[in-house]
């Protein structure tokens, strides 16, 4: 079976697409699993325009393995009418019409140049995965697609996937044009492990031993060729070494790795078919061959049911690769490599009750990663972050959280414009790593090798190399001038500032914003106890929020960044009538350090005393939570100007510093006084004829029937947008069926239906409309994953209790 003598189910189509494509902005190429949708609708049209193409892959190899296909199709070299072009690698001349790139490699191009002009048609591969890097490519050519419209440049972006949510992106794009070519799969049967513990923990060599020695042999059909998921390399090389050493198991086959790191004959190999070759090929590959290339002459899929995928924490910015199960999408697309050319035979390693349990789609990275790299290189190339260019807007936490840190690392200003210091950043390199190699003057040779071996666990292979690249020129450079060399912890406070932190009590780290995280064992072990106080540096997190390494740095490192430091005093009287000022030099709520003055006081101190207590307990107020329900009052029975943000703070200041001038001391009860006068005040300034009805209108809980509360939040995004809503687990909802509403009817309640892993659930307004239409799948799914907890067939009128065991 010679693979390139197969028809392409979407050659008969490539006419119609083309014309589509050309006649709409936006538009979708939704194909089967090796229809051909990659290698030739692309170079299609190339007979349609004149001006240059542009291909988005998600994956450096099959940039590259895409645009050879082509050459080699069109009877070219690579790099003269089909190109590629990503970080490390690029093979394209002045004559290349048609360029293979990776997301990434996007915005090194809009650079150079805006708009894209040479480029007349641009493709989104693989749209489903939706990386971090698709999202933000998005982002970009859509402001690119609006700049075009109006200078009358033609742009067309095109979506090509097998497994995309259709409806989702329609619904998001309204005019998006779709193209679908559907082929008639050849029958596929599909096998699942038992549901039986034993079997399921079994190490994966041996899972897929047994199918290869006692399953595929009782096929009906003959094997053609075998494709075998794993995780990543390491998965990889360790299948590979323990089926090498079966001999048995030899005699039938021939092993092939697929991965992103082999040399061109490796991976020519590994997709390549011979039919005068009397063993079978197995390739073992990572979720490269999901979707980004196609083995044609395979026919049976083992699946292992797990990727590497990148897991960001918002917190701090950090990322890394874990292992996790894929979602049911990624397993059909899967799936789906078994019966392209052949009746298909697939064996998923896990329970068939395990893919059911497993989400449809998996989450986009934009809405659970951290957005600081990714707002910077927009901010760099676009004056501001505006959400509607997302396909969908980051979490709110998210946004604020990565400005927080921008503005940190002095990248952004408080009005969160970009600062020279952040347009000049080289991010060629990893965000953090390029701040240090910006802002240290000179280095020696042991200082880069102990700084590699302090960031070895932040480092990735290829991202060390650069590093120590930029490294060195930067020594070699500062041989001359001879600058005074900075000492490693300010070095390393130069990328990680944003994450310097001190060890609190029960293993806790606390950041200068408040955050804190648990010190994993593994700390301990490398750097024996630490005791509480001391400052430190976070290298790096865990899923779970937890740090894994970290630096323990000197706080006089800490107190040269005095840019991001404030002073503060704090005045008290003594029993001997002096005053005592405590003044500490803070970064953030941390105490950097602090000394002790005295001083006589006079009648001046005791006013500026009580206007400071003023002061904060205003300043407290105005940041409470307790405001937001004033604000709610202010939106729906403020009367005229008569809401809280215009309330004068000033004049309250003024009052009570003259009205507690008598006082030798303004005590805790004054404070608490003052409070619920302010209050009352407020109140009546917004409107008073239902002050008294305010508790009742806008309250801080949710009564249920059976003497049951749950905390209101109350969030308020702009005078349009607003939110009260309920949040707790699932079970504590149970038995109600109505939709509470506040404020007189005004504001329906939304409810946050929260799941054992603390996540949300469903978000809703219509309780009883949930229970009838969506709870009964979820019931389904969720009893089978938590069967300790309580999943009663009918939430309507069951009893609200979390586990079984609680129950009569």
């Amino acid at each position: 079976m010679n693979s390139q003598l197969i028809p392409l189910p979407i050659n008969q189509y490539l006419k119609q697409i083309s014309q589509m494509i050309l006649s709409v902005q936006y538009s979708l190429i939704n194909a089967s699993t090796g229809s051909g949708k990659t290698t030739k609708v692309p170079a299609a049209l190339l007979n349609h325009t004149a001006n240059k193409i542009l291909v988005l892959e998600p994956r450096r190899l099959a940039a590259k393995m895409q645009a050879t296909r082509i050459s080699f199709d069109l009877k070219t070299k690579v790099g003269e009418l089909v190109g590629y072009l990503f970080k490390g690698e690029r093979a394209y001349s002045k004559e290349t019409r048609l360029l293979f790139i990776t997301e990434g490699t996007l915005v090194r191009l809009i650079e150079n140049d805006p708009l894209l002009s040479e480029y007349e048609i641009i493709f989104l591969d693989e749209f489903h995965e939706r990386h971090l890097e698709t999202d933000i490519a998005f982002y970009h050519l859509k402001k690119i697609m609006e700049e075009r419209v109006r200078l009358s440049i033609p742009l067309h972006v095109v979506f090509m996937s097998a497994t995309i949510d259709t409806q989702f992106l329609k619904k998001k794009i309204p005019d998006l044009k779709e193209f679908s070519v559907i082929v008639p799969p050849f029958p596929q049967r599909i096998f699942f492990l038992q549901n039986n513990p034993i079997v399921l923990k079994e190490k994966l060599a041996i899972k897929v031993k047994t199918i290869l020695k006692e399953q595929i042999p009782k096929q009906n059909d003959p094997v053609t060729g075998i494709l075998i998921f794993v995780p990543g390399k390491r998965e990889i090389d360790e299948l590979m070494q323990s089926l090498n050493n079966d001999d048995e198991l030899m005699s039938h086959y021939d092993l092939a790795p697929l991965h992103g790191e082999l040399s061109k004959n490796e991976q020519e190999f590994a997709l390549s078919y011979s039919e005068t070759r009397s063993q079978i090929k197995i390739v073992i590959s990572t979720n490269i061959a999901e979707s980004s290339l196609t083995i044609p002459f395979v026919n049976v899929v083992i699946d292992s049911g797990l990727e590497r995928e990148y897991q960001g924490n918002v917190k701090t910015g950090f990322g890394k690769l874990i292992t996790k199960k894929i979602a049911r999408a990624n397993a059909d697309q899967r799936a789906g490599r078994s019966n392209r050319v052949a009746n298909g035979y697939v064996y998923r390693l896990y329970s068939e009750q395990d893919y059911e349990s497993r989400p449809k789609f998996k989450i986009p990275e934009v809405m659970r990663s951290s957005l600081m790299e990714s707002y910077l290189s927009i901010l760099r190339l676009h004056t501001s972050i505006e959400l509607s260019y997302f396909l969908e807007a980051p979490p709110s936490y998210h946004q604020e959280i990565s400005y927080q840190q921008l503005e940190f690392l002095t990248l952004i200003d408080k009005s969160l414009h970009l600062t020279k210091k952040g347009m000049d950043l080289d991010l060629s390199l990893d965000l953090r790593l390029a701040l240090i190699e910006s802002e240290i003057p000179s280095i020696s040779i042991n200082q880069i090798k102990d700084l590699l071996h302090i960031l070895s666990p932040y480092l990735e292979r290829e991202l060390k190399k650069d590093f120590e690249l930029k490294l060195r020129n930067k020594m070699e450079k500062s041989y001359s001038a001879s600058p005074k060399e900075m000492d490693l912890d300010e070095i390393l406070l130069h990328g990680f500032l944003d994450v310097a932190g001190i060890i609190s009590a029960h293993k806790k780290v606390i950041l200068h914003n408040g955050e804190n995280f648990i010190l994993h064992p593994s700390v301990e072990e490398k750097y024996g106890r630490l005791p509480e106080g001391t400052f430190i540096i976070i290298l790096m997190t865990n899923a779970a929020d937890e740090v894994t390494d970290i630096y323990p740095i000197e706080v006089s490192a800490l107190l040269k960044f005095k840019h991001v430091l404030k002073e503060v005093s704090i005045d008290e009287i003594t029993s001997t009538g002096k005053k005592k000022t405590l003044h500490r030099t803070k970064l953030g709520i941390l105490t950097l350090s602090e000394k002790v003055s005295f001083s006589e006081k006079n009648n001046d101190d005791k006013n500026s005393e009580r206007r400071a207590i003023i002061q904060n307990l205003l300043e407290s107020f105005f940041k409470s939570e307790d405001l937001i329900r004033y604000k709610f009052f202010s939106f729906f029975y403020g009367t005229g100007q008569s809401n809280c943000d215009n309330y004068d703070s000033q004049m309250l200041i003024d009052i009570y510093s003259l009205e507690w001038s008598d006082l030798e001391v303004v005590t805790l009860q004054h404070q608490e006084d003052f409070l619920l006068e302010l209050k009352s005040e407020i109140l009546d300034y917004i409107n008073k004829e239902k002050t008294q009805d305010f508790d009742k209108l806008f309250p801080t809980k949710i009564n249920f029937s059976d003497k049951r509360s749950t905390k209101l939040h109350y969030e308020i995004h702009n005078e349009n947008l607003y939110e009260v809503y309920a949040e707790s687990v699932i079970q504590d909802f149970y038995g109600l069926t109505y939709s509470p509403s506040i404020a007189e009817g005004k504001i329906p309640l939304t409810f946050k239906l929260l799941g054992p892993h603390k996540r949300a659930l469903q978000v809703t307004k219509d309780l009883n409309s949930f229970w009838v239409n969506n709870y009964p799948q979820m019931q389904k799914e969720l009893s089978r994953e938590y069967p300790r907890h309580h999943w009663p067939l009918d939430p309507k009128t069951a009893a609200p209790i979390l586990l079984k065991r609680q129950l009569p």
